[in-house]
């Protein structure tokens, strides 16, 4: 299943970093995906809630082996140009083990755990049935 949601980006990131409290380097900087249950809230305005530490207690239960936690994105890019952040899509492998509850893609940079955005489902998805696609294919988000 291919998942290609809209991209809700989290606020409280931007001003972190526009105000000194954060420092992100787009180009350097390792960043990381999580799945979470309709259990996670979100209010992408809110100065609460935005570490991935918040939500991290609604993981998807890592049973399998195709996804055992927040997956490394590759292929990030922050062209200049178009001011997107961007990734190879993120694949996570068919697994009879695997889960069916996720609701929620969270995606955060790794050193501070800030959440950068998360993507809503729309309903359970899994990847018990076949592989789960996170598609991004207009970027994650652009400033």
């Amino acid at each position: 299943m291919s998942i290609s949601t809209t991209f809700v980006p989290h606020k409280w990131v931007h001003h972190q970093m526009l105000t000194g409290l954060a420092s992100i380097d787009f180009d350097v900087d390792s960043f990381q995906v999580g799945l979470v249950t309709a259990s996670a809230t979100f209010d992408a305005t809110a100065e609460t809630g935005q570490a991935w530490s918040d939500h991290s207690g609604n993981q998807v239960a890592a049973t399998g082996t195709a996804y055992t936690g927040p997956m490394t994105l590759s292929g990030v890019t922050f062209p200049w140009s178009s001011k997107a952040l961007d990734c190879d899509d993120v694949v996570i492998d068919e697994d009879a083990s695997g889960f069916t509850d996720a609701r929620y893609a969270v995606w955060f940079h790794v050193g501070s755990g800030l959440i950068l955005g998360h993507q809503d489902f729309g309903q359970d998805v899994g990847n018990i049935d076949g592989p789960l696609t996170l598609e991004t294919p207009n970027g994650l988000f652009s400033i």
